[in-house]
């Protein structure tokens, strides 16, 4: 199961497509999510995080690795 939880979207990726599930992203697609949003759209991610949970209480570390949805503070 690990291996084709892995392969299935290394596969869709490597052909153009996106990794989505019905309850978003989550952390089971984080690590295939910059390489279909790129760089900027994680940096676009980040700051909407941090403008709109400054405190970072709002599901840390699921969305974003913590250094990239952290709080300001």
């Amino acid at each position: 199961w690990e291996r084709a939880r892995v392969a299935a979207p290394d596969a869709i990726i490597q052909h153009g497509g996106a990794v989505g599930h019905h309850h978003g992203g989550g952390r089971e697609h984080r690590p295939w999510m910059e390489s279909y949003i790129g760089s900027e759209g994680m940096h676009v991610l980040a700051s909407l995080k941090t403008a709109l949970d400054p405190a970072g209480v709002m599901n840390p570390g699921k969305l974003l690795p913590r250094s990239q949805g952290a709080s300001r503070g």
